[in-house]
């Protein structure tokens, strides 16, 4: 695997449900029995699959993906990514698998792919991580600097970002993919009703999270 994941746009439903179903059933020979998650119900003894979302998503983005993993026999958890930045967000995911109990396939799509990296350091139960078109950072390198860095990528043209105040007091911005250029800059391979839908109910990520 290329240690440096170009950062691309979003992929279809069916072409995300390949990448981590077949990557699930692969690693799942290796991790050996799962109990019962909890909220969760074990079958087979599969590992659970935790599916990390990206920047501009929510958990449902997963909807095609959890669909084929349950009927796979997997048990399966979209976990909510904050989109707050990467330590506040692998700190929740980091929470969320300590309810599982037994072993763990953690996946990430796009900027979740920095979440999962940072979520499983010191997991004993996280047995394998999959990047589905996702960011894989060496250390110290942020999802800016690596969408920076390689050819293709449009989101840095078309955000447009929000100022906020957070609890602390301090300033940040929330960035939002324009509604007229969303379906073009992250999500052209979708049908443009499905893109409408998704650049509505787009989740921001914070400008100091990239």
């Amino acid at each position: 695997m290329n240690r440096h994941s170009r950062y691309r746009r979003a992929r279809t439903p069916v072409t995300l449900m390949a990448t981590a179903a077949v990557a699930a059933g692969f690693f799942a020979t290796a991790v050996g029995p799962a109990s019962a998650a909890k909220n969760t119900s074990s079958k087979a003894g599969k590992p659970t699959v935790v599916l990390v979302h990206g920047a501009f998503a929510d958990s449902s983005s997963w909807n095609g993906v959890i669909k084929q993993l349950k009927e796979d026999g997997y048990p399966v958890v979209a976990a909510a990514n904050p989109l707050r930045g990467v330590s506040i967000d692998a700190a929740s995911v980091k929470d969320l698998l300590a309810s599982i109990d037994g072993p763990v396939v953690l996946v990430g799509h796009s900027y979740g792919g920095a979440v999962i990296s940072n979520a499983a350091y010191g997991s004993d139960k996280v047995k394998a991580l999959v990047y589905a078109d996702a960011f894989l950072p060496d250390k110290g390198e942020s999802a800016n600097q690596l969408a920076s860095k390689f050819e293709g990528s449009v989101i840095g043209e078309v955000l447009r970002p929000v100022p906020i105040t957070n609890p602390d007091g301090s300033k940040d911005v929330d960035l939002y993919i324009d509604q007229s250029k969303f379906h073009q800059a992250f999500a052209a391979d979708v049908p443009a009703n499905t893109a409408g839908l998704m650049a509505v109910t787009q989740r921001p990520g914070t400008g100091s999270g990239l």
